[in-house]
């Protein structure tokens, strides 16, 4: 049986300077959906910095009563780095970028979605599958050219 090793942050650091963790086209498509809803308004390229481990500046911040939909966003976007391996250590590292510990992360990123009247609940849920659908199309489209 193979054991998970995690990755160590300063690794993850190391690799964040040469390459992304998350497509450009699908942060894009995120930053649509999250920005000035879950965490403060920002720019485009600040939240891409975020999602890939750069320092973004200013540092990103969750709005208040936002905390839980965000570490289930950062659950649900994890889904879709390029690189899986980096999983653990990505969660981690972006959460403490957002100010959020992890122990709220693994007490809260589950309860999105448990009361299906909550319409900014149903919103993120929704949204994250569209918002990769259009990355996708996206990127199709860019290929093309």
């Amino acid at each position: 049986m193979r054991i998970k090793k995690k990755i160590s942050e300063k690794e993850v650091l190391q690799t964040a300077k040469w390459f992304d963790f998350m497509e450009t086209p699908l942060c894009i498509m995120f930053y649509n959906l999250c920005n000035g809803v879950n965490i403060e308004s920002t720019t485009m390229s600040n939240f891409i910095d975020w999602m890939n481990l750069k320092n973004p500046n200013p540092p990103i911040s969750v709005l208040p009563g936002e905390k839980t939909r965000c570490c289930y966003f950062i659950k649900q976007a994890s889904e879709h780095l390029i690189n899986k391996q980096f999983k653990d250590t990505w969660i981690s590292m972006v959460l403490k970028k957002a100010g959020i510990s992890e122990s709220h992360y693994k007490s809260h990123n589950y309860e999105v979605g448990i009361d299906k009247s909550n319409e900014k609940d149903m919103m993120l849920i929704e949204g994250i599958p569209e918002a990769v659908k259009k990355a996708n199309c996206f990127k199709s489209q860019l290929l093309s050219l």
